[in-house]
Parts: C-alpha cells; structure tokens; sequence
C-alpha cells in the first residue's frame, strides 16, 4: 500500500534531478513489493496447512455420517448423485476459505485503504468520494450479475449430476446393456445429456463476458474521472511542489485498487458456488439415520469369536488348523427370538407389511424362511442386523432386545452369504480379509480352506493378488459365493444368515458349495432364507411366510403331513414338468419313469448320477421343476 508513494517521489525527483532520491525511492518501492509478496507466500504457507486438516477433518466426518445413515436411504438415494454432492461440497468448503481469507478480505481491506489515502494523504474528499462511489459500482453489478450466474450453475450442476448418473449406471451395469444390444442407445442417451450441460456451460461463459465487460468500464471510467479530477486540484494548488510526482502515485493507486477487483466476479462466483454446494452437503450431513443408538447403549453381551481358555490359548485367539476350526473356537450358544413383531418400509402397503411375527430359534439350531417373493423373508434378516427397528414388538438375541444395544456389536455377532455377492473391486486377499480386518494370512487361508476356495485361488497367476473386477464381475458365480463363504469363516460369527446362498447357482456348482454351508451351519444358529424349499428340508424348524405373516411353522415332515402352505409349495416345485411327462413323485427316491427321463434329458447319460447325488443331499429339483 505504501509503493506508489514512493514511486511518485521517484517521479518527483525526475523533474529535480535528484538521482540519489530517484535511487532511495525506487529501491523503497521495490522493497515494499518484495515485502508484500514475502508476506503473501507465508500467509499461503500458513494457511495450506489449516486448508489441508480442515478437508481431511470433512472428509472423515461426511463419509462418516454417510456410513452412519439407515439402509433404507441409501436405497432410495442415486450414489452418483451422493458422491457428487459430497465432493462439490468439500471442494465448496476449502474453495470459501481460500478465496474468502486469502483474496476477498484482503481485497476489501485495500479498498478501504486507499480511500483513506486519498482522504488522508493526498487530501482531496472528490477522489475518495469517486472512488468509494466506483468501488460501490463495481461491488453492486458484480453481485447481481453473478447471482444470476449462480442460478445458472445451480441448473448447470443438476444436469452434471444427470449426465454422470448415465455413464456410472451404463458402466456400472455394461453387461447387461450387451445382452439387449444397446450400446449406441446408452451413447445417444449420454451425449444428449452432455449437450445440454454444454448448453448450460455456454450461458454460464456468456455471463462472465458480461460481467467481465461492465467491469472494465466502471474501471476505466474511474481512472479517467479520478486522473482528471486529481490533475485539476494538483495543478490548482500553488502550494503543491511535486505535483508530477503525486499525479503518478494517483495513477499507480487506481490502477493497483482495481488489480484485485479484477478477480472479484470470480472471487464472488466461486463464493456462490461454495456456498450452494455447501447448502446440498449440508442437507447430507442433516440427514438423519432411522436407526440408531441410544446416548447411553452398552455393546450386546455376547461375542462374536467365543474360545474356552483350554490348552494355554487365551480366550478371543481365534484360528484355524487344516482347514477346521480348533475346539477353542467354538461360537457361543445364541439364540434369536421375535416377540410379535411388526414393521413395514416407508409407502409399503399395509398388506405386505410384516404382521404379528413370534417365533423362537433356539441357539445352535437352523431355521428355514419360505413364502412366495415378497412375502417378507430378507426383511427379517434385515431386521436381525438391525438395518431396521420394528415398528412394534422385539427381536431379541440369547433374550436381549438388540434395539437397546449398540448396532455395531449386534452386527459383530452375524454374518451373511448373500444371494448376489458384491465383491470390492480389488484383490481376492483383501475382499476375504474384509470379514476380519485384523486376520493374519494364516487365518485368511484356513477360511479359504474352509471355503474350498484354496485350489482356485492356487491356480491364478497372481495368486491372492488376484484382482476380481467391478463388483468380482471377473469371477463365475460359484466362485463369488465361495468368496463370501471364506469371508463369513474367517468372521467366525455365531449367528450365520444365508439369504438365497445357492439359488443362482447350478446343481452342479451347488452340490460343491453344500459341503461348504454344512461346516459353515456347524454349530452356529443358523437363518436360511430360500425359494427352493429343498435346500430348507432338513431345517430344525421351518417358517412359512405370507403377506408379512407366519402362516406355518415346523419341521419339514409336520407341515407336509398338515397339508397346508408349505405342503402346496412342495408339490408345486417338486412336480416334475417335462415335455416327456414324467410321473409325479415326490418321495425321496425317483420313479422308474424318472430315472428314464433324467437319462434322456439332452441325451447326458451323466444325469442320472447326477439326479441321484442330489436326492440323496436335498433331494430337490432343478430350477426348472425337471426331475433332474
């Protein structure tokens, strides 16, 4: 602020001659200059540092409150559209303090400053006035235009969200696009998108000319009028001896007022846009999980990995030997009950809500979940995670209520092998892993072991560095299911959920990966939801499910011989339905007819042994209800 003061004695000394004034004046200005630019750099250096914590401290407490937030949200939200959010927000964040404390404040500040130069120093209210009157100009056109500019880039951003939503779900979901031979559909789709973000990026440019142009001319206007106006008083006052001199320091002050204002469209720009992305992560973090804790909620009282203290080993020291589990590492005893639970999603209808449920699995035992789709099967394993509170009544584990305990703890004690295995796109050693963080690669291969997983896996070039692909689209989906198997071993729950474990897969596939649930199912309670009724038949209890409610519930022999629900649903898919007309059978053992038709079957004489293996495991159908 002080340079062009000496700049104009410089000036001065130019009509005196003075080269020792010219000398001292000049270095005082480059001084000041190099001042200045010295305290800019520390005052980034300074401030990157805050800059940088701050975004990390975001960062942690948005993905945070992400994870914390019910399944029933992230179900209904896009995660493109979240993740957008999310990063223009945090961008938003850091952009508002570094253009807020390192340009704008300073910027204002120098305005100020000069205005009081004038006032002060060079002793004319006129300039000041002209330059607080500009200065208010300028501040007012660039707002108003750039608020318009904002709701361009409000809209500009939505249909950012649009285009980006088309290529993550087109990319994301490739192979089903290749099945309906939609590939240049997709292209069309997306490129029409873009145009019209395009679209909107050309009026918001347009705006910045605008802004850009009425700018310059409430700064050239000022320059001129104040270069007049300082000329005319200077030379009006006899008194004043350096009038060159004060005239360049004038100029050097209009000139350098302007110089951060320049950017003061772009400055109030990125403010707006800060703060409307600001506004959509704020409305992020202002939303609130339909589950959570209660302030003072204790873990749930049982453990997730249980060891007797026998032979030396410290209870919690999990790990297998050969492929078994050692005696130690046998899971507690729980067991899971609901005391006449009710519970619908948000917009269900009434009639499929959850209605009345009470039953008891008892500790160690397995429990079937059949009913036609949609009868509320996955929605009591999600109950048991507490990925939901009911509505009414209680689900409790070994008799506590798990809605008074913390989520974490009650998830700690279940695992899951899921219909559809989602994999993380990484190797196969960290996608197993990820069922114990902690887990030493010894234990990592045991659960392999376990899994029958070991011979793949040994078989790959790159071994468990093996990387598995978007969602482990790289591996078949028997070995998926295998995967999450080993990462269920290796998590060592005592409650184990298997949610359509088998039902894609194909008898062949699925007859290896049986051997697997039985050393899974061992000793743990055991939840198994199916379509397949066969792979529920020789459950300790059996719970039919219709419209929300239990409408039977036993073991396989006491609801055939009642004739009801499941005894129709078994007839149903047991029914052999070829083209041959096969007799209908439903006993353990194929009829002489079936065993023929098993044989014709695409002419594979291999059938036949086939069939036998799988009545003697299930004795079940395939998905086609073929006796084979």
């Amino acid at each position: 602020m002080l340079s062009p003061i000496f700049l104009g004695r410089a000036a001065s000394c130019l009509v005196t001659k003075d080269f020792g004034g010219i000398l001292k004046n000049v270095g005082y200005t480059a001084s000041f200059n190099y001042l200045s630019k010295i305290l800019a750099e520390a005052q980034s250096l300074l401030y990157i540092e805050v800059q940088q914590m701050a975004s990390v401290e975001l960062n942690e407490i948005t993905f945070s409150h992400l994870q914390s937030l019910s399944l029933q949200w992230h179900l209904k939200k896009k995660m493109g559209n979240v993740i957008r959010s999310m990063d223009r927000g945090i961008d938003g964040a850091t952009n508002l303090m570094s253009f807020g404390v390192l340009r704008l404040f300073p910027a204002l500040g120098e305005c100020l400053a000069v205005c009081l130069i004038f006032l002060l120093h060079f002793k004319t209210r006129v300039l000041a006035a002209l330059l607080f009157l500009a200065l208010s100009m300028y501040g007012f056109l660039t707002i108003r235009i750039t608020l318009w500019r904002g709701k361009l880039r409000k809209e500009a951003n939505i249909r950012d969200n649009k285009f980006h939503d088309i290529a993550t779900d087109c990319l994301v979901n490739f192979e089903t696009v290749k099945y309906f031979n939609n590939e240049k559909f997709e292209t069309s789709r997306y490129t029409k998108a873009v145009e019209v973000f395009q679209r909107y990026g050309a009026q918001i440019t347009t705006s910045l000319s605008v802004i850009n142009l009425s700018q310059q001319a409430i700064q050239q206007g000022t320059i001129f009028f104040g270069l007049v106006l300082a000329g005319q008083q200077l030379l009006s006052d006899p008194t004043e001896p350096n009038v060159f001199g004060q005239f360049v320091a004038v100029n050097a002050y209009l000139l350098n007022v302007f110089a951060p204002l320049n950017v003061l469209g772009t400055i109030y720009n990125v403010v707006v846009k800060s703060v409307t992305d600001l506004k959509n992560l704020a409305q992020l973090l202002g939303e609130e999980a339909d589950v959570t804790d209660a302030p003072h909620a204790v873990p749930l009282p049982v453990t997730s990995s249980f060891c007797k203290t026998t032979n030396g080993l410290p209870q919690g020291d999990c790990v297998a030997v050969k492929g078994e589990w050692k005696e130690c590492c046998s899971p507690p005893a729980l067991s899971v009950e609901f005391k006449n639970v009710g519970f619908r999603y948000k917009g269900q209808p009434l009639d499929h809500a959850l209605r009345n449920l009470d039953f008891c699995i008892p500790a160690g035992s397995t429990c079937g979940f059949v009913g036609h789709t949609g009868a509320g099967k996955t929605s009591i394993a999600r109950l048991v995670f507490r990925f939901f509170d009911p509505h009414e009544g209680e689900v409790c584990i070994s008799g506590h209520n798990i809605a008074k305990f913390q989520q974490s703890s009650v998830r700690g004690c279940i695992g899951v092998v899921p219909q559809d295995t989602v994999l993380f796109n990484d190797t196969i050693l960290h996608n197993i892993s990820y069922g114990k963080p902690t887990a030493t690669l010894e234990e990592i291969e045991n659960a392999a072991d376990l899994a029958k997983l070991r011979e793949f896996i040994d078989h790959q070039p790159l071994g468990w560095d093996t990387m598995v692909g978007e969602r482990g689209l790289k591996l078949s989906g028997g070995e998926k299911q295998r995967l999450a198997i080993a990462r269920c071993f290796l998590k060592n729950p005592p409650i184990v959920i298997l949610d359509e474990a088998t039902s894609a897969l194909d008898s062949k596939t699925e007859l290896a990966i049986q051997d697997a649930l039985r050393k899974l199912k061992q000793d743990r309670t055991t939840l198994i939801i199916a379509h397949r009724l066969s792979s529920v038949r020789h459950a300790d209890m059996i719970v039919v499910m219709n419209k929300g409610m239990v409408v039977e519930k036993g073991t396989h022999e006491e609801l055939m011989s009642n004739k009801g629900e499941y005894s129709v649903l078994w007839n149903t898919q047991m029914t052999p339905k070829t083209a041959n007309s096969c007799d209908q059978n439903t006993s353990d053992q194929p009829s002489p007819n079936e065993q023929s038709c098993c044989r014709s079957i695409n002419g594979d004489q291999t059938l036949s042994a086939a069939y036998k293996s799988i009545t003697e495991d299930n004795s079940r159908s395939d998905t086609n209800g073929r006796c084979c």
